[in-house]
Formats: C-alpha cells, sequence, structure tokens
C-alpha cells in the first residue's frame, strides 16, 4: 500500500447523471485515506466542508466548497486531488488511489472476499481490522506471518485480542 502526496492519474469516463449528495460525501470520506475524514453539508446544503483528522489527533478544516460545483466527476476528483496537495503541504501522507470517481455512480463498495485478506487494498484491511476487532497493524503482521487465508488469522487476532 504506497503512501505519497502525488495524485496518480484518474480514470474517469463522462457521465450524464449528476452525483447525489450521499454519493459525494461517500466519495469524500473514502478518499483521505488512512485519515478520518468527515464530510459536513453547510448552508442548507449548498456547501460541503472537510474535516481530516490526522495521524497526531490534528485536525485539518476544509471550507465549504459550493456542492454545485462538485456534482461533476471530473470536477470532483480535481478537488480531491487538490485538497490532497493542500493537506500533503500538512505532512499528512494517503494512501494512493488511482480511481476516486468511478462510471459505476449507484454502485457500493465491493463487498470484501470472505476467505482472503487482501492487505494491498486499504478497504480490505479496513473492513477486516473491524470485524476481527483488532488494529490495522495487527491485522497486517498477521497476514504477513500466517498468510491471506481468515480462518488462519482469525484465531491468532482473537489470541491476541484476549491477552
Amino acid at each position: 500500500m504506497p503512501l505519497g502526496n502525488r495524485a496518480s492519474a484518474l480514470r474517469i469516463e463522462h457521465q450524464t447523471v449528476p452525483l447525489a449528495d450521499e454519493r459525494i460525501a461517500q466519495i469524500l470520506t473514502d478518499a483521505f485515506a488512512p485519515h478520518r475524514c468527515t464530510v459536513e453539508f453547510q448552508d442548507d446544503r449548498r456547501k460541503v466542508a472537510l474535516r481530516v483528522r490526522g495521524p497526531t489527533g490534528a485536525e485539518f478544516v476544509v471550507e465549504g466548497k459550493r456542492l454545485g460545483l462538485l456534482r461533476d466527476a471530473e470536477a470532483l476528483a480535481q478537488y480531491i486531488q487538490d485538497v490532497r496537495v493542500h493537506l500533503g503541504r500538512h505532512r499528512l501522507r494517503f494512501y494512493v488511489q488511482a480511481n476516486w470517481v468511478s462510471s459505476d455512480v449507484g454502485s457500493q463498495a465491493p463487498v470484501p472476499d470472505e476467505r482472503h485478506i487482501d492487505i494491498e487494498s486499504w478497504r480490505d484491511v479496513r473492513f477486516w481490522s473491524r470485524k476481527l476487532g483488532c488494529t490495522q497493524s495487527v491485522l497486517r503482521a498477521a497476514v504477513n506471518v500466517l498468510g491471506p487465508r481468515v480462518k488462519d488469522v482469525e484465531p491468532y487476532v482473537k489470541r491476541r485480542r484476549s491477552r
């Protein structure tokens, strides 16, 4: 899972359907991993502001952006890239994610494989660490030692948690 400030090339297919408020909030929340990002709607849902919490607990507030300007997928991707560059100046690092906004606007995030843990996917790591009740670093260490199968990793994580 490489970390970096430079945004990779975005693969966005042209869409004619404007993005809904909830979809914009979901994309913005997911775009700033591994940091927690909270999306706040302001001025009767005409603006969107971001709160990004860094690893030290410092909170960075990105002032409100007009929501109408973010309904286009390309504009939203550019906004995410600009905010990541700005926050990178404050030494926040992000997972490199090639495709923040895709053509499948209405679909949900893919469900992780029930049998394997992909530690190269931050969504998989987040999902399995929450499901197994451990930290992401413990999960990664377990997968590196025991392999990616859930049935091998789960007993180790549960034994470690019960100590």
